[in-house]
């Protein structure tokens, strides 16, 4: 197992990023008291050892307040540009609370060491005043790490990563089956974000938040649900998020935004057909065709051009899988797209929707899939119809704008 999937495990990582502060003070503690000894700095007198704690004292402090508020103010900024629930995502990252304890412990024991300073014998002490010196290299020297971390976690799609990996299988179907107490979708601060990616017009953003919770659906359906039924269950629950979304783009005549739906289901029903998952394929092909449908009526000929595209390709693999409802199914909704964007005057979703019942058709005989095979003939023949018919009102259109 690569290093890097053992820290995609929550738990790991957190271990991981507490031992490196801990190997962190010990490389300073050593580098320090070896460069005190070579050079002498061992050895103080009382005022120059009161001076040095008063102001380590007073300079962790200070940075610590500071640190503090500017910490507070990132995570706001974060909730306000994302989501507010990526608030419970920096409260649950360690190096905060490492660097409190940090300047905590460091503050605490200077002041421990500056009440115990005597002004007649310091001899006792020096070991003390040395450890408060090495503690506030340490509390300096952390503070950039953990700036290092935070802008790491700042990132958008560090945040989406961290957000993803809370799509499990257990989290959902707790939430399906109402035993979660607090109610929680997992899925849905991810798609607080791609809105608001969307309403800022960030795209990529909104790209690499759909892959997200798509590779997220995929893990479940082929790796972590073993069941068929519970894995249709999550599938399900995911998928509705792509649909209200998918219905939002549609209605914004976003064409971007759905492209990015139709990408992602189509993904989402590949896997979901090489599984047999029927009835979350047939709940994908529905939608496909309906947005095709819908796209081809306002004509955005690319989204309708992508359903049919989209369409084809989940009847090729429903067909591979024998998986006869969905590849009759998918040869249904492909000719409805046709039809409809041969009267609307969209001929290149219409040609294409032929050309792909043709080849469902071709697919349909090798496999030994009649009642595809005769979805797909008579599908056919009504968008070759619809073809035909949209280009003799386009011949007497133009015919009769010649003669005025």
């Amino acid at each position: 197992m690569r290093a890097r999937d053992i820290l995609r495990d929550p738990k790991n990582r957190n271990l991981f990023s507490v031992l490196l502060y801990v190997a962190l003070m010990l490389a300073v503690f050593l580098v320090t008291h070896v460069l005190f000894s070579y050079f002498g700095f061992l050895h103080t007198d009382v005022d120059t050892a009161r001076i040095l704690l008063n102001t380590l004292v007073n300079s962790e402090a200070g940075i610590f307040a500071i640190v503090v508020t500017l910490s507070l103010i990132a995570v706001q900024l974060a909730a306000t540009s994302y989501s507010a629930r990526v608030i419970d995502l920096f409260m649950r990252t360690p190096d905060p609370w490492v660097l409190m304890v940090i300047y905590i412990a460091a503050m605490v024991y200077g002041l421990w060491t500056l009440k115990l300073v005597d002004r007649e014998c310091i001899s006792g002490m020096e070991i003390h005043i040395s450890l408060c010196f090495y503690m506030g290299i340490f509390a300096f020297l952390a503070l950039i790490l953990f700036i290092w971390n935070t802008f790491g976690l700042l990132q958008p799609f560090a945040i989406i990563d961290r957000l993803s990996e809370r799509i499990t299988g257990q989290h959902i179907l707790l939430l399906l089956n109402r035993d979660n107490p607090f109610n929680i979708d997992p899925v849905q601060p991810i798609i607080d974000i791609v809105l608001g990616s969307w309403g800022r017009y960030d795209y990529g953003t909104l790209g690499y938040g759909l892959r997200a919770v798509s590779n997220r659906a995929s893990a479940l359906m082929t790796v972590e649900l073993e069941s068929p039924q519970d894995r249709a269950l999550v599938a399900d629950h995911i998928l509705s998020h792509f649909f209200r979304m998918g219905s939002l783009a549609l209605n914004r005549k976003d064409e971007d935004f759905a492209w990015n739906i139709l990408a992602n289901l189509n993904f989402i029903g590949v896997v979901a057909t090489e599984q047999r998952l029927e009835s979350t394929v047939l709940s994908i092909l529905k939608f496909l065709g309906n947005l095709g449908i819908t796209a081809s009526e306002i004509k955005l000929q690319r989204i309708a051009f992508e359903a049919a595209r989209y369409l084809r390709q989940m009847g090729e693999e429903a067909a591979e899988s024998q998986l006869k409802d969905a590849s009759k199914t998918s040869a249904y909704y492909l000719a409805e797209v046709g039809i409809v964007a041969a009267e609307h005057g969209l001929e290149d979703p219409a040609a294409f929707a032929a050309t792909g019942l043709e080849e469902l058709r071709a697919k349909a005989a090798r496999h030994r899939l009649y009642a595809m095979d005769q979805q797909c003939e008579l599908s056919l023949n009504d968008v070759r119809a619809a073809l035909r018919n949209a280009r003799t009102a386009v011949d007497v259109s133009q015919r009769q704008q010649k003669g005025r």
